[in-house]
C-alpha cells in the first residue's frame, strides 16, 4: 500500500507522462481541489477537466511533501509543487492535503492550495 505521500507523487509523474487515467487514479472518486481564491473542483468529473488542461498545456509537476501525521485509514501532510509551463515559467504552490487508504491504496481526498 505504501505512504500516502506516493499518492502525490504518482500524481505528478502521471501528469508528466501525459497519462489522464493514472492521473484520476490518485485522487478519491469525491476528491476536492480548493484554490487559494476559494474556487474548488470537485469530484472526478472536475478533475478531469482540470487534468486535461494541464496535460494539453504542457505542465511539468514537480512536489514535495514533508510533515505528514498518518492515522487510521486518513493522512494530512503539507505539500509544495511546481508546475512549469512549456516556455519555462514556473508557478509554485503550497498545499494542506488530506489522503486516504481505501484499502487498495492510499488516495488524495482534499488538495488545499494557498500561494507559497
Amino acid at each position: 500500500m505504501g505512504r500516502p505521500e506516493e499518492a502525490s507523487s504518482a500524481f505528478a509523474a502521471a501528469i508528466n507522462a501525459g497519462d489522464l487515467a493514472a492521473a484520476l487514479g490518485c485522487w478519491s472518486e469525491h476528491a476536492v481541489i480548493v484554490g487559494p481564491d476559494g474556487s474548488e473542483a470537485r469530484g472526478q468529473s472536475a478533475l478531469r477537466t482540470r487534468f486535461e488542461q494541464l496535460i494539453a498545456g504542457g505542465i511539468r509537476l514537480g512536489t514535495s511533501v514533508g510533515d505528514v501525521v498518518v492515522g487510521e485509514r486518513v493522512a494530512v501532510g503539507s505539500s509544495r509543487m511546481t508546475m512549469t509551463g512549456a516556455a519555462g515559467e514556473e508557478l509554485t504552490v503550497a498545499a494542506t492535503v488530506v489522503y486516504v487508504d481505501d484499502g487498495d491504496r492510499w488516495r488524495i481526498a482534499i488538495d488545499r492550495v494557498v500561494a507559497a
